[in-house]
């Protein structure tokens, strides 16, 4: 069931899709460089993308008011994403639901 609401939204099963036309495929420059770059249009400002180290990381969360739990949960999900811990996918939400998930399209 959806809700009306005022806030604009995208289906999150769309995401990939405006994410693919948006970014070069035969470009060489990294994804997070490109959508830097597609933010910085947008904002009228520059913006970079910056892979910075864990210690790193963790100082500059901290230095904008982030409690030091929550800077180190995000580290371990920045690690987690990184390691792959993530992208097993699994047939839970199928076998809850009794219902095949919607289709993605590869393109």
């Amino acid at each position: 069931m959806c809700h009306v609401s005022l806030l604009p939204c995208v289906a999150s099963c769309r995401l990939g899709d405006i994410g693919a036309t948006l970014l070069d495929r035969n470009s060489s420059k990294s994804w997070t460089t490109q959508i830097a770059e597609k933010l910085s249009d947008l904002v009228g400002r520059k913006i970079s993308f910056v892979n910075l180290p864990p210690e790193q990381l963790k100082q500059a969360l901290l230095s904008t008011g982030i409690p030091d739990w929550s800077a180190d949960a995000l580290i371990d999900l920045q690690r987690l994403y990184r390691e792959g811990g993530a992208a097993t996918v699994t047939q839970e939400v199928e076998r809850l639901l009794g219902r095949n998930r919607p289709a993605i399209p590869d393109s």
